[in-house]
């Protein structure tokens, strides 16, 4: 992936942004359920160490 500059950004034209925002805006639901996805793991990672947690300190 290409990285632009601050300055080389500054030198594109109209019609360039145009593209680079619109294909940015369309990426935007696939991260958005990438994220979903993600936090649905760590919330029941965290519910398993949290059950874990209990079983190991009521035995006590």
């Amino acid at each position: 992936m290409i990285q632009l500059s601050d300055e080389q950004l500054n030198n594109l034209g109209k019609e360039a942004l145009v593209v680079i925002v619109s294909s940015l805006q369309d990426q935007l639901p696939a991260l958005r359920s990438q994220l979903d996805h993600a936090n649905a793991q760590l919330s029941l990672f965290d519910s398993f160490n949290e059950v874990e947690y209990l079983k190991q300190n009521s035995l006590k």
